[in-house]
């Protein structure tokens, strides 16, 4: 059975970076990824242009939802965005 891991971060549309990244990353080796999108970039291949946090409350209930039903073997943490998003991981932990 793939080990379970979560994934905290945010979305790279361009894929070259956070969630994306980390999904293939854990699949090439063996692994199955879940993941809370921290937040939204605005950004290319080039650079990033801003970013949008995901309301803190949307992602408690994603989090709920999600250790409800499995469990991991790890926990990978990307993007944070702000204070308030480290409490929340904090607190998740």
């Amino acid at each position: 059975m793939k080990p379970n891991i979560l994934v905290i971060a945010g979305h790279d549309p361009s894929g070259g970076a956070g969630i994306h990244a980390d999904i293939e990353a854990i699949h090439s080796l063996g692994g199955f990824a879940a993941t809370l999108i921290t937040g939204l970039t605005i950004q290319n291949s080039q650079n990033v242009r801003g970013f949008e946090l995901v309301n803190i409350d949307l992602l408690q209930r994603q989090a709920d939802a999600l250790l409800a039903d499995m469990q991991f073997a790890a926990i990978k943490i990307g993007m944070t965005g702000s204070p308030a998003m480290i409490r929340f991981i904090r607190r998740l932990l």
